[in-house]
C-alpha cells in the first residue's frame, strides 16, 4: 500500500534508487508443531505484489532477496495445506530456507 508513494518520493527527490525485495523475512510462520516455516504461495504474491508497486511508480526493481539451501529440506512448502510436510526435513539452526526447485518457483514470479 505504502511502496508506490515512497518509490514515487524518492524518484521525485532526484535520488537513483534500485529497490530491492526480501520477500522472506515478512513472509515467517510457525506451525502447530512449533517449527518455522514459509509459505511458498506467501512469498511469490509478496514478490509479485512488489513488482507491481514499484512499476506503478515508474521504479527500478533491481532484485531479489531468498535464503537458500542446495539440501532437499521440507522448511518451506507450498501453503498451509502442507504444513505437516514441515518437520519431515528439517534442519535449519535459524530460518526456514528454499530448496533450488522452490527458489526457481519464486524467481518464475519475479518473471510473470
Amino acid at each position: 500500500e505504502r511502496l508506490p508513494a515512497l518509490v514515487a518520493a524518492v524518484r521525485a527527490a532526484g535520488h537513483p534508487v534500485s529497490w530491492l525485495c526480501d520477500p522472506m523475512h515478512g513472509n515467517t510462520v510457525t506451525t502447530g508443531e512449533g517449527l518455522k516455516t514459509r509459505y511458498l504461495e506467501h512469498v511469490e504474491r509478496e514478490v509479485r505484489g512488489f513488482l507491481t508497486a514499484v512499476r506503478s511508480a515508474d521504479g527500478t526493481a533491481g532484485g531479489i532477496h531468498l535464503e537458500t539451501t542446495p539440501e532437499d529440506v521440507t522448511e518451506c512448502v507450498r501453503n498451509e495445506t502442507r504444513a505437516h510436510q514441515v518437520g519431515e526435513k528439517y534442519t535449519s539452526f535459524c530460518d526456514p530456507r528454499l530448496t533450488a526447485s522452490q527458489a526457481v518457483s519464486v524467481i518464475a514470479a519475479w518473471r510473470d
